[in-house]
């Protein structure tokens, strides 16, 4: 809702008794952001009108009259104007307090997404401990697909593709073209441009879509140098939900302030097809 502040101004009217009452109108809410301005001393009593505003169009003195006459909110305060300055800094302590907490805004859905383990799921011992990229496809792929998948077959061709570079890892692109068969397709995002806070709520946006990939500090401690990939199931209550191809089951969570700390800005979307 839009608001009226009434602030006062140098004019008499008559509302069961005389005394200064406010003319000057601001209609949207956004214009004031300095609160309350200050003006020659005025009469003892000074009254403040909050209307809700139906126009933005001035009000005259009657105007003003018939509505707070029907609304009946007037704040009142025997002080000077700079006692009202600090009761009222700016209309946007006067909206309706029903905006949803920060906190709620941060959140999604939490996914149950098919874990895949990259030691348990990948059978060649050369390729364990560098196939979370693989691992965190399969999941991804099955989360979509009815068809079976293996991890060894995925880890083939993406060998063979040239998905994996040495002292690298997996290539984002290159993990995206192994799901093209299922019928799925991706891209992969870097906000690496983003305050960490502007990124996240990105991720969170994203999320609301389904599950991404995302890359992270291996064990998500900020100084492991071990590049990984997760995938992202869900945020809620505070906590970032996950399926860590390197740990031995699903459904790990963690705070977003750790999360954070261990993400890299950068994720990977899997979704089907357009």
């Amino acid at each position: 809702m839009l608001y009226k502040t009434i602030l006062i101004t140098p004019f008499v009217v008559e509302l069961g008794a005389a005394y200064m009452l406010a003319a000057v109108a601001i209609a949207n809410a956004p214009q004031v952001t300095s609160g309350v301005p200050m003006i020659a001393p005025l009469p003892r009593e000074i009254r403040l009108v909050v209307i809700p505003a139906e126009s933005t169009e001035m009000m005259s003195p009657s105007e003003v009259i018939e509505e707070v006459s029907k609304i009946n909110e007037i704040v009142t305060s025997a002080a000077p104007i700079a006692s009202a300055a600090k009761t009222v800094k700016s209309v946007e302590d006067l909206k309706p307090a029903t905006s949803i907490s920060t906190e709620k805004k941060l959140e999604t859905a939490v996914y149950t997404v098919p874990f895949y383990s990259q030691f348990s799921d990948i059978h060649s011992p050369d390729w364990k401990k560098v196939s979370c990229g693989i691992a965190s496809l399969a999941m991804l792929i099955d989360f979509y697909s009815d068809e079976e998948i293996s991890a060894d077959a995925l880890l083939s061709r993406g060998i063979t593709a040239g998905a994996y570079q040495e002292n690298a890892g997996w290539i984002h692109d290159g993990l995206i073209g192994l799901s093209h068969p299922y019928g799925l397709d991706g891209e992969s995002v870097s906000l690496a441009q983003l305050t960490m806070d502007a990124a996240f709520a990105t991720l969170v946006t994203v999320l609301h879509d389904g599950p991404v990939m995302a890359s992270v500090h291996y064990t998500f401690e900020p100084t492991n140098p071990i590049p990984h990939l997760v995938v992202i199931t869900g945020v809620r209550e505070g906590k970032v939900f996950y399926n860590d191809p390197a740990e031995v089951s699903a459904a790990g969570s963690l705070s977003i302030e750790k999360f954070e700390k261990a993400w890299k800005k950068r994720y990977v979307t899997i979704r089907p097809a357009q």
